[in-house]
C-alpha cells in the first residue's frame, strides 16, 4: 500500500535520537515532536491495514491514543504484541514479532511529549528545563515500535442496516460482547441502538427493554435516546406513568 510508505517510524526516531544527542532545549524540544509522529505514524499504519473495514470514526480519529481506544472497542488485539512462529518440514523455524504498545501507555507517552511542545507558564519560566534524562528514557521506550514486522489478527467485522439512514453499521463480536450500545456511524445520522445479548444471540434495538412495570410487571419499552433526566413515559399495558430521574450517589459514601 503506496499510503504506508508515508508512515516510516525509523525516519522519526532517527531523527529524534540525533535531537536529543544534541541536548539543548530547543533540539529536545524538537526530538519529542519527532516521537510524537512516531507514535502516529505507528497508530495510523495498523489502522491503514483494515480501512476497508474499520468504521470510518476510527479511520478519521486524528489523535493517536483516542484511534488506539476506539480501535480498541472493535478488536481486543488492536494494542497487544504478536507472534508468529513458522515452522518448515525439515524442523527449521522462524520467529516473527510484531511490537505494539498497550493503549494506557501510549496515551500517557504521547501526552508526555506533548506537554514539551508547549512554552512555560510565567511563573516556571525562569526555571524551565526540559529533561534530557526523561527524553531519553521515552526513546529508548518507543525504539521497539521500529523493530519486527507487522503482523495482524484478522477478526470478522460484521454490519447491520440502520434503520433510520439505511447505511450499514459495523460491529464486532468483542463490541457487543463489551459495550451497551452503538451509534450509527454515519456523520449526518447518529442513531443510537441498545445492544441485547440473550441466548448467545446479539439484537440492536432502538427500545431499551431493560425496565419492568412494578404495577403489572411486564416489560417496558423505552427508546434508548429518550433515556435522560425527565423524561416521562407510560407503561403500553396498564399505562402506569414513570419518568427517569438523575440520582448522583457516592460509590465510596463515608461511614
Amino acid at each position: 500500500m503506496e499510503s504506508l510508505q508515508k508512515y516510516n517510524k525509523t525516519y522519526h526516531f532517527n531523527n529524534a535520537k540525533a535531537l536529543v544527542d544534541k541536548g539543548d532545549t530547543q533540539s529536545l524540544r524538537y526530538a519529542c515532536l519527532e516521537l510524537r509522529f512516531l507514535i502516529e505514524a505507528h497508530v495510523y499504519e495498523r489502522l491503514l491495514r483494515e480501512i476497508d473495514e474499520l468504521p470510518k470514526s476510527v479511520i478519521n480519529t486524528w489523535q493517536p491514543s483516542k484511534a488506539v481506544r476506539l480501535h480498541g472497542k472493535f478488536d481486543k488485539y488492536a494494542d497487544m504484541d504478536m507472534h508468529l512462529l513458522l515452522t518448515c518440514p525439515s524442523g527449521e523455524s522462524m520467529d516473527i514479532h510484531y511490537n505494539n504498545i498497550k493503549y494506557s501507555e501510549l496515551n500517557k507517552t504521547y501526552n508526555t511529549l506533548g506537554s514539551y511542545l508547549h512554552l512555560p507558564m510565567p511563573e516556571k519560566v525562569n526555571s524551565y528545563t526540559i529533561s534530557k534524562t526523561k527524553i531519553i528514557e521515552l526513546l529508548d521506550k518507543l525504539e521497539k515500535l521500529t523493530v519486527g514486522n507487522l503482523i495482524i489478527y484478522k477478526i470478522d467485522y460484521k454490519t447491520f442496516c440502520c434503520k433510520a439512514c439505511g447505511k450499514n453499521i459495523i460491529y464486532t463480536d468483542h463490541y457487543v460482547e463489551t459495550n451497551d450500545s452503538i451509534v450509527c456511524q454515519n456523520d449526518n445520522c447518529g442513531c443510537e441502538y441498545a445492544i441485547i445479548n440473550e441466548g448467545g444471540r446479539s439484537e440492536f434495538s432502538l427500545d431499551y427493554k431493560g425496565l419492568s412495570c412494578h404495577i403489572c410487571t411486564k416489560q417496558i419499552a423505552v427508546p434508548y435516546s429518550k433515556i435522560e433526566d425527565g423524561y416521562k413515559f407510560k407503561c403500553d399495558y396498564c399505562s402506569t406513568e414513570f419518568s427517569f430521574e438523575l440520582i448522583i450517589r457516592s460509590d465510596n459514601p463515608k461511614p
